[in-house]
């Protein structure tokens, strides 16, 4: 799961002064790699989202290696060179894959405390002030992040899972 503190931007008009004020605050935003998300990400775009992922993290392992940076590096250091990076945002193909992604991964929760990811969480993102603060590359690492770290545990669990099946036979 990502969370991430970002910062909101009120602005109130103020009769008394006939003025506009600002008034800034953070809220906590959640985003996780689903089942849903891939449903998610599949409706909205009428693409496939394994073949998208694919393509866009062989375009970003491929430009990451071209600065001399591990894959598991850039995902985990904080202090990464931006200027390094930005040729990963200017990549189209990188881009557009999380640009859409961003708003299927995007996640609340109802007053019961459960995981809400559907139609209205999507709509919520896409129609949020917030959604464009999340356009940078590190966002766009922890992305690439949660979604390996999920498939290669989803991988890792099912041929763990193979494997006891084959042993109690």
């Amino acid at each position: 799961m990502i969370k991430k503190a970002i910062e909101q931007v009120k602005f109130i008009f103020d009769t008394e002064m006939e003025d506009v004020r600002e008034e800034t605050s953070f809220k906590k935003k959640f985003f996780l790699f689903t089942l849903k998300t891939i449903r998610l990400y599949e409706e909205k775009t009428g693409r496939i989202f394994y073949e998208d992922y694919k393509k866009a993290f062989n375009s970003m392992t491929s430009k990451l290696s071209s600065a001399g940076i591990e894959f598991k590096e850039g995902a985990s250091n904080e202090n990464m060179d931006t200027a390094k990076m930005m040729d990963i945002m200017v990549e189209p193909y990188i881009n557009n894959f999380l640009i859409d992604l961003v708003p299927c991964l995007y996640i609340e929760f109802n007053e019961a405390g459960e995981v809400v990811q559907n139609e209205m969480t999507y709509d919520n993102a896409m129609s949020s002030a917030w959604i464009t603060k999340l356009c940078t590359v590190e966002f766009f690492m922890e992305a690439f992040q949660e979604i390996s770290t999920d498939t290669m545990g989803g991988m890792a669990k099912k041929s763990q899972a193979n494997l006891v099946e084959k042993l109690q036979v």
